[in-house]
Parts: structure tokens; sequence; C-alpha cells
């Protein structure tokens, strides 16, 4: 999980395959960008990053790694997460200047494993 920041950088690395050229039979990830060995990059333009944080003028962007069964859910029976969404006007609001928005979700989340979550912090210097 990194900032599309780094997608210059992740294109020369050695033996990178971009997720159009998968095989047919290999699921892709939301917001999977490519691979590189067995490690699949997700990207996001929201992604961790920290300008100008190297000392050399250079951004720092964390890449966060999680390997398989590194965290657990617990799954809650008969609880699934609900958007709630009023578009502008709903309601009491004849001008038309509030809209709302929220999330409700019962469940609950465990580290399994600290080995095997990880943060490569990297830097693109000129």
């Amino acid at each position: 999980m990194a900032n599309t920041g780094i997608v210059p950088t992740l294109e020369n690395v050695q033996g990178f395959i971009h997720e159009a050229n998968y095989p047919s039979n290999m699921s892709v990830l939301f917001a999977e960008y490519g691979s590189v060995g067995n490690t699949r990059w997700t990207l996001s333009p929201l992604g961790s990053v920290e300008p100008d944080a190297s000392g050399l003028g250079a951004d720092v962007y964390n890449c966060f790694g999680v390997a398989q069964q590194a965290y657990g859910i617990v799954d809650l029976e008969g609880a699934f997460p609900q958007i709630f969404y009023q578009p502008l006007g709903w309601g009491n609001d004849p001008l038309h200047q509030r809209m709302s928005m929220g999330f409700k979700y019962a469940g609950a989340y465990r580290i399994l494993n600290d080995a095997w979550l990880n943060n490569l912090r990297s830097t693109l210097v000129a």
C-alpha cells in the first residue's frame, strides 16, 4: 500500500508486472497497480508521503507491507456495514445548503503477527 508518487520508480524495478499483464486466472485486488515477485502493490494518491522529510529535499514515501494472515477480522453474525447518505436539500433544508453522510459498522480486528506488518520507507533523490 503506497502513494502513487512511486509509480515511475516501481515501473523501473526489474521483474515488475503491471496488473493489466497478469495471467487471466489471477485475481486483481482493489487499487492494485502491479507486482514484483510475490509482492503486490496497491496504490492511492492518498497514500502516505512526507514532503521534504529526507533532509535532502526529497519526499519520503511510506510503503506498507501486509503479509497474508498478518491480521484477523472477527466476523459478527448479522452485522453488515451500512453507509447513510442524505443529498443536499433533504429534510428541512429548503436552501439546499446541507448534506450528510455516515458509516456504521460493527466488527473487530486483531493483529496476529507483528513480524508480517512492515513499513518500507523510501525516497526518490535525483
